[in-house]
Parts: C-alpha cells; sequence; structure tokens
C-alpha cells in the first residue's frame, strides 16, 4: 500500500481533497472533480517523487488509484535497479498495442521572414499591419495568434515534423496548449504604443522540461535587429512569456491529457531541468482566483465582482482542433470588460473611454477548455487609484487594476484566472465624466 499511499497523498495535494474522501477505484475526473491542470500536475508531481519518466500512454493508468499502483509496480523495480541498465533508443517509439509509427523527421522548411539563429532563438521581423491591431493600436489577441504561430514554428523546427505530425507513442496527435501567458509592458511604452506601418522584429527563446513542458519568451524590439545581445532576458523592451504543456483529446474539449512528443528531434530543444515557476503560478492563481490583488491605495469599484455570461460562438471563438482558442480568451474578456466598464460600475465610463484601454501588464492562467455549445460565467473585479477620486485626480492618466475568472457553465468548471493593468491612452480622469463620478461616489462610500 505504501505506493498507493504516497499517490493519494500526492494527489491530496493537487486537489486539497482529504486523502480519506480519495478511494482507489475512484476516477480521479469524473468521481474526485481533478480538472486537467491538476490532472497534470498531479502527473509531474509523480514523476518527481519516483524519479521515473511516464510515456504518454501511460497515462491512462492513472484514471484510479488502483491502476496507477499496478502500473508503478511493474515499473519502479527496473527503474530503480542499479545493475540494470537504461535500454538504449530506439530508432522509432514503439507503443504497447499497436502502435502508429512515428513520422520521420524532415527538413522543415522556415516560413518566409522566419529564421533561427546558432543560439536556437527564433527570429521574426515583420510590421504592424491590420491584421495585428484592434481598437487601439497593437491589439492583444492578434498578437497572442502571432507568439503561438510563432511557437509552434519553433516546435517543427526543433522536432522536423510540421506541427501536424506531432504525436506520441501511441500514434495520437498532440497539441502544445498553453497553460500560462504573461504579457509586460510599462506605462512609457504600453502595447498601443506600436501602431501601423511600425516595424516590428520579435526574438523567441524555448527550453523544455521532461520533454513535455515548454517555457520561453517572446521580445518585442523595434525597427531592424542585426544581432541579438548576449544575455536577451535582460533586454528591456516589451516581451510576452508563454509556457505549453503537450496534451491529448481525452474527452473533446472538455479533458486533455497529457502526453509527450516521440519525434527525436524534440531532444534538441534545450533542456530546462525543472519545471518552469509558471506552473507554480498557476496553481497559486487557481486557489486564490487571483495573481494578487490591486496596488495598495487603491479604490476597488466593484466591493462583489460583476458577474457577466457570455456565448460561446464557435466561428470566432474555436480553432481548428474545436478548443477555444487560448489566443481568443483576452478577446472574450475584452467584450465583458467592456460591458462592466460601461453599464455595471457605479463609475461608468464612456465607449470613447473604453476605445482607448491598452494592455500594461497581463498574467493569465488556462485551467481548463469548453465544448463549442457550452456558456461562460464571467466575474470581473475592478480597480482605480484612489487618488483619482480628488482634486489631484483632474491630471492623473486612467490607470485600471482588473481580475477575471472564468467558468463553463455546463459542470462549473474554472477555465482562467487572468489579472491585468491597463492604461487609458490619451485621457486623463478630468477629460472623461467618470471623474465626477468616481468623487461622488467616493463619498458617499466613505460616509
Amino acid at each position: 500500500m505504501m505506493i498507493e499511499d504516497t499517490l493519494r497523498r500526492l494527489f491530496s495535494q493537487v486537489t486539497q481533497l482529504p486523502e480519506a474522501k480519495i478511494k482507489s477505484t475512484a476516477h480521479v475526473m469524473d468521481d474526485l472533480g481533478a480538472d486537467s491542470l491538476q490532472f497534470l500536475d498531479y502527473i509531474a508531481r509523480v514523476e518527481k517523487e519516483f524519479g521515473i519518466t511516464l510515456k504518454g500512454s501511460d497515462s491512462d493508468h492513472f484514471a484510479t488509484m488502483k491502476k496507477a499502483t499496478a502500473l508503478l509496480e511493474k515499473r519502479l523495480p527496473q527503474t530503480l535497479a542499479p545493475s540494470t541498465p537504461p535500454p538504449l533508443p530506439a530508432t522509432a517509439p514503439v507503443a504497447a498495442a499497436s502502435p502508429a509509427p512515428a513520422p520521420a523527421a524532415v527538413s522543415v522548411p522556415a516560413r518566409q521572414g522566419v529564421w533561427l539563429d546558432e543560439q536556437g532563438y527564433l527570429h521574426y521581423p515583420t510590421e504592424v499591419g491590420m491584421p495585428l491591431t484592434g481598437r487601439n493600436n497593437l491589439g492583444e489577441s492578434p498578437l497572442l495568434k502571432m507568439i503561438g504561430d510563432l511557437r509552434w514554428q519553433h516546435i517543427s523546427l526543433f522536432s522536423g515534423v510540421p506541427s501536424r505530425l506531432l504525436t506520441d507513442d501511441t500514434g495520437e496527435r498532440l497539441y502544445a496548449t498553453f497553460f500560462y501567458v504573461e504579457i509586460n509592458f510599462s506605462e512609457h511604452v504600453p502595447m498601443a504604443a506600436f501602431g501601423e506601418n511600425d516595424q516590428l522584429h520579435i526574438v523567441s527563446s524555448i527550453q523544455s522540461s521532461g520533454g513535455s513542458v515548454l517555457d520561453g519568451y517572446h521580445w518585442l524590439l523595434r525597427g531592424p535587429v542585426t544581432e541579438l545581445p548576449q544575455e536577451p532576458s535582460r533586454l528591456n523592451v516589451p516581451y510576452f512569456r508563454t509556457s505549453n504543456i503537450f496534451v491529448k483529446m481525452l474527452q473533446g474539449a472538455q479533458w486533455l491529457k497529457k502526453s509527450k512528443p516521440c519525434q527525436p528531434g524534440m531532444a534538441k530543444i534545450p533542456e530546462a531541468g525543472a519545471p518552469p515557476d509558471s506552473a507554480d503560478f498557476c496553481r497559486v492563481a487557481d486557489q486564490d482566483n487571483t495573481f494578487g490583488g490591486p496596488p495598495p491605495g487603491w479604490l476597488v469599484l466593484t466591493p462583489a465582482p460583476v458577474e457577466v455570461f457570455y456565448d460561446i460562438v464557435p466561428d470566432r471563438d474555436l480553432n481548428g482542433a474545436g478548443l477555444l482558442y487560448f489566443a481568443n480568451y483576452p478577446q472574450i474578456l475584452d467584450i465583458v470588460e467592456r460591458q462592466v466598464l460601461e453599464t455595471k460600475l457605479p463609475v461608468p465610463f464612456e465607449t470613447e473611454v473604453v476605445d482607448q484601454r491598452t494592455v500594461v501588464r497581463r498574467q493569465t492562467a488556462y485551467l481548463s477548455n469548453a465544448n463549442q455549445s457550452d456558456r461562460l460565467r464571467v466575474q470581473v473585479t475592478v480597480a482605480v487609484e484612489e487618488a483619482a477620486a480628488t482634486e489631484a485626480g483632474l491630471n492623473l492618466p486612467i490607470r485600471l487594476w482588473l481580475n477575471f475568472v472564468m467558468w463553463r457553465c455546463s459542470d462549473d468548471r474554472k477555465m482562467m484566472v487572468s489579472t491585468v493593468r491597463k492604461l487609458i491612452t490619451g485621457r486623463t480622469w478630468g477629460q472623461t465624466s467618470a471623474w465626477q463620478a468616481l468623487k461622488s461616489w467616493k463619498q458617499s462610500a466613505s460616509a
């Protein structure tokens, strides 16, 4: 029972479920309520605890404690025996039962304008055109789509196969699903500082952890770049950080299962060793429903989060795999956010003001997905600077702090947590009718 007790302890750590309620034959998702991210976290902890690397097909055995224990009882003696040398890698991975052969590695040409340097960084010089813009210059969702596509291109150049041919050792198609995105601009150079026809040079890094998790940065450099600094992580420029985990669909878009590509070229991706800290960020955000509260001295305009429902639009919100497109989540939040800012606050903002908002910093944890027939429930919290409610606020820029928590309505499964700082460009509080409403509301709230 020692192995099963350890599994029960690890699962309890992930889900906060008392160990006594974790029965041997209970299904970790259907019966015990674990979501996709918790299941992936559980598998990662098992690998670390027992010092093993699980194949994609092994995840099926972790549906119950009993099945996982049986698998580990067979696997651990061979793994831990010091006299048993590890088997030589096969030329093509072989699954337990009639696997599909792994696609042969090919020389995947980089797309036009994309190139890989000797350090493994991906370069993409481009120009901000209409496809990359939103209501206020450079748009978040359009840019995320480009960055997501560059990550897939990066993977393809290393793996030697097109993205559609990435499979695990059972021959099943894998997707490098994004589970964490961090966006970092500044008030001096917010996202809206990049406008139409501006030259943009995106430089992307990538690292692997255990073959199934990827992490890296995408730096947004202005103008042509002829030479990359030796330590690009110290560049004082806007960046996106993205973390992926390879998954395959378990029950359509609602349940995803961790796996890892079997293509030998994946081993060429630089190894990070330890899992990225972004996984810890997501776990904490999942527990707290935020990446952190508003800055000290800010006024929360929503004593209770405002709740808005959103109907998924398949022809706009889904990708070709039938998943809610990760880059469309922010767009959904923007739609909900506009409704809240214009109609559901004690300090409503004019449409012309809402049009000028832009991202300064955002952290997002992607926790689950949804079927196209589902409906989303989003809770929104909004805060502004307390000083804005004084006479000094007349000349202050309009800064917003917003927090979003999204659930799917079919089973109330949490899908995402996102915390963002935004700026209204080109306006001060004194240039909007919201300032007088803010002052009045602050006085009545203090009375």
